[in-house]
């Protein structure tokens, strides 16, 4: 299988070292060069985000824009 070319604690991510664990996912999370922009998003602690449209989340800044129009 060829890798993802993912970085995760110095090793690359694929399907041969990924564990399925919530430790492991927030890893993850901490690790994620996108990880400052959660910030900028409505999420809700404990809850877990599944929409399903390309567009994801409305980002605040966003509606900052929509609601000055």
């Amino acid at each position: 299988m060829k890798n993802s070319g993912w970085e995760v604690s110095g090793e690359n991510m694929d399907i041969n070292n990924f564990m399925s664990t919530k430790d492991y996912a927030k890893t993850l999370d901490q690790e994620d060069p996108l990880v400052s922009y959660s910030e900028e998003f409505y999420l809700n602690p404990g809850m877990i985000n599944m929409d399903g449209n390309s567009l994801g989340l409305l980002s605040k800044r966003a509606e900052k824009s929509l609601m000055k129009s």
